[in-house]
């Protein structure tokens, strides 16, 4: 019996993952949604709520803008494991080139992570490494300035003590990518990216992501995540590191 109630909750989980949207596609808009959940009570009480709205537009010819927007929610037995909210925000100059600038604005909040708020604003630069009509490679860098406030001032690292506030430049180095597989019914896709403080050493992070997406119909595929992200600096309440696996159900909408 309790396998079962496993298994329901693994199914009726919706995909958390970073959306598949190309900015250097050259149709003028582009859309995925993601929404999902599951609630069960009994011998298990959970409640769990994932949303994903994913955007892109051409603004000009030579400008595109994308959104990225996650919330992700959990609650086991009346406590809240989970409440996270981020959204990623890009403004893309000719993103049809080999080599374009972007500029990109950030804001999240991560419950799980004493996380109250983070934000960062910068600059950086993408090189396409392979763009093909159903295949990309993208390496991108960029320097940021990071805002981040915590729920505790007490730290792994006790010269990080004292204050709930942190703030620094940042530099990230980040690669992503997809490729069809079996005739493009079934297509790779993975990200990876390494974050690290200017002024801190020890204050770094990376996230390494892979799927596999499965179309079933025009618009509509099963996705399937494994997420791997690691903090270095945290407060002493929370672990270094997350494993999260997920799949669920995506539609993707383009128009020209």
């Amino acid at each position: 019996m309790r396998k079962t109630y496993l298994v329901s909750i693994f199914l009726l989980t919706s995909l958390l993952a970073f959306a598949q949207i190309n900015e250097s596609d050259t149709v003028g808009f582009q859309l995925q949604l993601r929404s999902g959940g599951s609630y069960q009570t009994g011998n298990v009480e959970l409640l769990r709520v994932t949303n994903q709205l994913d955007v892109s537009t051409r603004i000009s010819s030579d400008l595109v803008f994308k959104t990225q927007n996650n919330y992700f929610y959990q609650r086991f037995f009346g406590n809240k494991a989970d409440e996270d909210l981020a959204s990623s925000n890009y403004l893309y100059l000719q993103p049809e080139n080999i080599l374009y600038p972007y500029a990109i604005s950030f804001i999240s909040t991560n419950f799980r992570r004493d996380l109250d708020l983070r934000t960062f604003t910068g600059l950086g630069l993408t090189y396409q490494l392979l763009q093909k009509t159903a295949q990309t490679v993208k390496l991108s860098a960029n320097v940021l300035y990071e805002q981040s406030t915590y729920r505790s001032q007490v730290f792994n690292y006790q010269e990080f003590d004292g204050s709930e506030h942190i703030k620094a430049f940042w530099s990230t180095l980040y690669l992503r990518g997809f490729h069809p597989l079996k005739e493009a019914a079934l297509k790779l896709t993975y990200e990876l990216y390494w974050q690290q403080s200017l002024a801190d050493r020890v204050n770094y992070r990376y996230h390494l992501l892979a799927g596999l997406d499965l179309s079933v119909r025009k618009g509509f595929s099963i996705q399937s995540r494994i997420i791997y992200a690691y903090e270095n600096l945290v407060t002493t309440r929370v672990k270094q590191k997350d494993l999260l696996w997920t799949w669920g159900l995506a539609y993707q909408f383009k128009s020209k």
